[in-house]
């Protein structure tokens, strides 16, 4: 899988305020764990990324751990 493959989603989410993350019950553990290949290919990207959804889990958009905020 190619890493904007991998980014599209998690940029449309932010660009929504999480509408995806929000209505499915999304966790940051789960978003960093779909993302965690692109650690391998990018470790500088991963990083932004992780950056931006601990961004999400303040904002509300992301859960912080499976089933809470």
């Amino acid at each position: 899988m190619k890493v904007a493959d991998m980014l599209l989603p998690f940029l449309l989410n932010l660009a929504t305020q999480g509408r995806t993350w929000r209505e499915n019950g999304i966790s940051i553990e789960m978003v960093l764990k779909r993302n965690a290949p692109i650690a391998a290919m990018s470790r500088e990207l991963y990083e932004w990324m992780e950056k931006r959804a601990k961004d999400a889990v303040e904002g509300g958009w992301l859960l912080s751990e499976r089933g809470g905020r």
